[in-house]
């Protein structure tokens, strides 16, 4: 089974880790995707994440050029 939700960083995200680290049998945050526009630094998602963090997959999303479907940013210099 797979839930998404769109969280803000500063609350939403430390609440969901709270819920995940206590169902940890059931739910577990997989993947944090940092939308185009967000000024959230990879450090501060990592702070955020803490203990949990190597076990997050985590990028920065970007429109596809031709269909402008979200993808994944690859080149990292964009996301510092």
């Amino acid at each position: 089974m797979k839930f998404e939700a769109l969280l803000t960083l500063q609350s939403e995200i430390r609440k969901q880790i709270s819920i995940s680290q206590t169902s940890a049998t059931k739910l577990r945050l997989a993947m944090v995707i940092v939308g185009a526009q967000s000024s959230v630094s990879r450090a501060t998602l990592q702070d955020a994440l803490g203990d949990i963090a190597p076990f997050v997959a985590a990028f920065k999303a970007r429109l596809d050029f031709k269909t402008f479907r979200v993808v994944r940013q690859r080149k990292s210099a964009l996301w510092t």
